[in-house]
C-alpha cells in the first residue's frame, strides 16, 4: 500500500481513538489516501494500535515512568519509523493523538498522565477495549491492564472472563509463550490462525494480501498471473505468507486449488467480505469460463460419442472465436463438468444433457451460425426454471480437477477428518519404473522439467497417481537423486550442469540404456576441467566487486561433482593449479587469481603435466 505523507505538525491523523469524543478535528476517510478502499482505515488503525503498544510497553519498563521523556531521544524500530512518517508525519503528532494519555511540555517531553481512577470496573475495560480494539486487531493483557489504571492483568483477566457482556464481545487467545490477548469476537478467526497475536504480522499480511486479491477475479487463475501484477518485494511476501494465511486473514475470501499441479486461486462468491473488497479490473478472458460459456459448450457436443476434433468444430461462433486464446483445451472443459458433458473413451465426447433439454437445444448441424447462437440465447432468457438450475452447475468446475488447498477455517478445527484420497501413491521402484518408461531416447532432464512434462500429457497414463506420489513423498530433486542410488538398477542415470549464466549446477536425469545422450564424464578432457575453473575464478571476483583473488575451497566445493573427480588424476585440485602456472596465479594457501590477458585456455595450455 502506498501513501503519501503528512506534512509535520499535522494533529488530524488517522487512527484516532479519542479525538472524536475529544473534539480534536481528524481528516475524513475521503480525505485520505485510500488506495485499498475500505481498508485503509483499518490499516491505519492496526498501525495505531501497534505504536499503542510499543508506547505503553516503553512506559511501563522505565524506572522513570513519572517523568518525562524526550521525543527526540525515544528510538522505535526502522520499520515503524517508516509507519510514522507515512501516517503521522512525526512521532509528536502521535502523541497530540492521546492527550488523555500523555502531554508533550515545551522542552518536546512527553509526560504520562497519571489519574486518580476509579476501582477497576466492567464499564472502565469494556470503554477501552472499545476504543482501542480495532478489526484485525488484538491488544496483549498486559497493556490493557496497564492502561485500565496500572491494574494486575491477572485481575483484569478475572474481570473479563466473569462478565458476561465481555466475554460476548471479546476473545482472548495466546501466543506461543503462553500470553494472553484480547480480540473482538468477530475475529476469533484471525485469533486462531497463524498469525501469533501478532499486529505487525496481521496488517503485513493484510496490506500485501489486499494488493494481490485486487487482481484475483470470481472464477479460477493461476495464482502466477496475480503475482506478476504486483512488485517482486509484495510478491515474495505473499509467496512466504501461504495459501492457508492469505485465505485466513480474508477470513476465507480466497479459495486455493491445485490443477495439474499449478495452484489456482479465485474470489469465493458467497463470502461476506467480498462487496468490502478492491474490485478486480483485469480481464483473464482466456481463463474466463463463465456459465453462459459453459451451456453453450455443453449444448453444442452431440447426445452420442463423437471425436473430439469434430466437436471443437461444431461450436457456436462466439465459442469458436474465444477458443483461439483460451487457456483450456475442449478436453479440460468436458473434464471440469462432469454433470453437464461426458468423456466416453480416450477421443470421444459427448453431452449430457442435450437430449433431456430438447427445446433449448439448437438444430443439429447448424450450431456453427450466428443465427441459431442468438436463437439460443433467447431460449435460454425463455425457460427460466430449467436453465438455472443448468447455469448453478455451470457456475463451479468440478472439485475433483481443481483440487481445493486447504484454508484455514476454525468451524473445521474440530470437524471429523475427511475421507482419504483414494488414489494409491507408486512403491518407490514403481515409482522409477515409470519415470523411465516416460524418459525418452533425447530427454535428459532437470527433475521439474520432467515432472512438468509429464502433467502436461494428457496422453500419458497414471499421471494422477504420479502426482499423488509426488504430493505424499514431497517428490524434488534431492529426494529423486537419493531413490536412484538407492535403486541403482533402476535404468535411470544422471549427470550435473550448470545453469546458464550462473556458478551452480542443476542434477539431469536419463535414461541409462539411451543411445541420444551423451554419457560418460566429459571432466576427464582436461581442457573441459580448466575451462571451468577459470570460469568460476572470474565469477567469484565479480561478485566480489572485482577485487583479485578468489577462495580455493570456494571454487572446489563450486566445481560439479565430476569435475572434483577429474581432478584427483592430476593430482588434486592445488596441484593442477600449480601445474598451469601459466594461466593461474596462487596468490597464497588459500587465495588464486587468473593471469593477465587470460582468456579461454586453448588445448596446449591444458596438456597434463
Amino acid at each position: 500500500m502506498e501513501g503519501r505523507q503528512f506534512p509535520r505538525g499535522i494533529t488530524s491523523c488517522a487512527g484516532l481513538f479519542f479525538g472524536a469524543r475529544l473534539g480534536i478535528a481528524t481528516r475524513e476517510s475521503n480525505q485520505l489516501p485510500s488506495p485499498l478502499g475500505e481498508f485503509t482505515e483499518t490499516i491505519r488503525k492496526l498501525h495505531d494500535l501497534q505504536l499503542i503498544h510499543w508506547v505503553a510497553d516503553t512506559q511501563m519498563h522505565s524506572r522513570c515512568s513519572n517523568f518525562g521523556r524526550m521525543i527526540k531521544q525515544m528510538s522505535p524500530s526502522i520499520a515503524m519509523r517508516k509507519v510514522i512518517e507515512r501516517f503521522y508525519g512525526s512521532l509528536k503528532c502521535f502523541f497530540k493523538l492521546y492527550p488523555v494519555y500523555y502531554k508533550i511540555n515545551m522542552n518536546d517531553a512527553v509526560i504520562p498522565i497519571l489519574r486518580e481512577w476509579d476501582p477497576l470496573s466492567e464499564k472502565r475495560v469494556s470503554k477501552i477495549l472499545e476504543d482501542l480494539l480495532t478489526p484485525w486487531g488484538c491488544i496483549d493483557l498486559k497493556i490493557l491492564s496497564f492502561l485500565a489504571g496500572n491494574s494486575k492483568p491477572a485481575a483484569v483477566f478475572s474481570l473479563i472472563l466473569e462478565s458476561d457482556m465481555l466475554t460476548s464481545r471479546y476473545h482472548i487467545s495466546y501466543d506461543v509463550n503462553k500470553n494472553p490477548y484480547i480480540y473482538r469476537i468477530e475475529d476469533k478467526a484471525i485469533a486462531q490462525g497463524d498469525f501469533n497475536c501478532n499486529n505487525s504480522r496481521v496488517v503485513t499480511s493484510l496490506e500485501v494480501v489486499l494488493c494481490y486479491v485486487r487482481h484475483v477475479p470470481l472464477f479460477w487463475i493461476p495464482s502466477d498471473l496475480c503475482l506478476s501484477c504486483l512488485s517482486s518485494a509484495n510478491a515474495y511476501k505473499l509467496k512466504t505468507l501461504g495459501t492457508k494465511r492469505t485465505s485466513g486473514i480474508l477470513k476465507g475470501a480466497l479459495e486455493f486449488s491445485t490443477y495439474h499441479g499449478t495452484l489456482f486461486v479465485k474470489r469465493d462468491s458467497s463470502s461476506a467480505m467480498l462487496p468490502s473488497l478492491p474490485t478486480c479490473k483485469q480481464e483473464y478472458d482466456e481463463y474466463k469460463l463463465s456459465p453462459m460459456r459453459v451451456l453453450k459448450i455443453a449444448f453444442c457436443l452431440p447426445i452420442v460419442p463423437t471425436a473430439m476434433e469434430v466437436c471443437a468444430a461444431q461450436m457456436f461462433p462466439s465459442i469458436l472465436v474465444w477458443a483461439q486464446s483460451c487457456a483450456y483445451t475442449l478436453w479440460d472443459i468436458v473434464e471440469m463438468f462432469p454433470d453437464l458433458m461426458e468423456i466416453c473413451n480416450d477421443r470421444e465426447i459427448r453431452s449430457k444433457i442435450r437430449g433431456s433439454y430438447k427445446d433449448i437445444a439448437p438444430t443439429e448441424g447448424e450450431e456453427n451460425t450466428g443465427e441459431e447462437e442468438i436463437d439460443f440465447e433467447n431460449r435460454v432468457r425463455r425457460e427460466t426454471i430449467a436453465v438455472q438450475k443448468l447455469l448453478k452447475i455451470a457456475e463451479t468446475p468440478s472439485s475433483r480437477v481443481f483440487q481445493r488447498v486447504g484454508g484455514y477455517d476454525p468451524a473445521r478445527r474440530d470437524a471429523p477428518l475427511k475421507k482419504a484420497n483414494p488414489i494409491t501413491p507408486f512403491t518407490i521402484p514403481e515409482f522409477l519404473s515409470y519415470v523411465r518408461k516416460n524418459l525418452g531416447d533425447h530427454d535428459c532432464l532437470p527433475w521439474e522439467n520432467f515432472k512438468t512434462a509429464i502433467m502436461e500429457n494428457r496422453a500419458i497414463d497414471n499421471r494422477d497417481k504420479f502426482w499423488r506420489t509426488c504430493q505424499v513423498s514431497s517428490v524434488n530433486s534431492v529426494t529423486f537423486l537419493k531413490w536412484i542410488n538407492e535403486n541403482p538398477e533402476c535404468g535411470i542415470g544422471y549427470r550435473e550442469q550448470r545453469v546458464q549464466g550462473a556458478n551452480y549446477f542443476e542434477k539431469m536425469f536419463f535414461r541409462s540404456d539411451a543411445t541420444e545422450v551423451k554419457k560418460g564424464n566429459e571432466f576427464l578432457d582436461i581442457s573441459k576441467v580448466i575451462e571451468e575453473v577459470v570460469f568460476q575464478i572470474r565469477y567469484l571476483e565479480k561478485e566480489q566487486g572485482g577485487q583479485p583473488g578468489a577462495s580455493v575451497a570456494t571454487i572446489c566445493n563450486a566445481l560439479p561433482s565430476d569435475a572434483r573427480l577429474a581432478t584427483r588424476h592430476y593430482g588434486g585440485f592445488l596441484r593442477l593449479l600449480q601445474n598451469h602456472s601459466d594461466i593461474f596465479d596462487i596468490l597464497s594457501v588459500e587465495h588464486v587469481t587468473l593471469r593477465k590477458n587470460v582468456s579461454t585456455p586453448s588445448p596446449a595450455q591444458c596438456k597434463p603435466k
